[in-house]
C-alpha cells in the first residue's frame, strides 16, 4: 500500500513459461478489478481507458493462478499517476 492517494493507468503480468490454463485476479481494497484473465504467450499489458482510482493506504492484491502447476516465475509491472 502507499500512503498517499494515486492512480492506476496500466497493469501488465508476464511469466517464465505459459500456460492457457493459468489465470490471474487483481484486487484493490477487496473489489475485483480483473477476474480470470487467462494468460496468453505473450506478456500482457492493460492500458485503462478509465483510471482506477486508488485511495491512500489502499490494499493491491494480485493473485495468479498455476493451473498447470509448472514451476515458474511471474513478473508484475503497474504504472500510477499522483498530482
Amino acid at each position: 500500500s502507499l500512503p498517499f492517494d494515486t492512480e492506476m493507468i496500466a497493469f501488465s503480468v508476464a511469466a517464465s513459461h505459459y500456460s492457457d490454463r493459468d489465470y490471474w485476479n487483481l484486487f484493490i481494497n477487496g473489489q475485483q478489478v480483473f477476474k480470470e484473465v487467462y494468460v496468453k504467450d505473450v506478456p500482457e499489458g492493460f492500458n485503462f481507458s478509465v483510471v482506477k482510482p486508488i485511495p491512500a493506504n489502499a490494499e493491491v492484491k494480485f493473485e495468479y493462478h498455476n493451473a498447470s502447476a509448472d514451476k515458474k516465475t511471474i513478473w508484475l509491472n503497474y504504472q500510477l499517476l499522483r498530482d
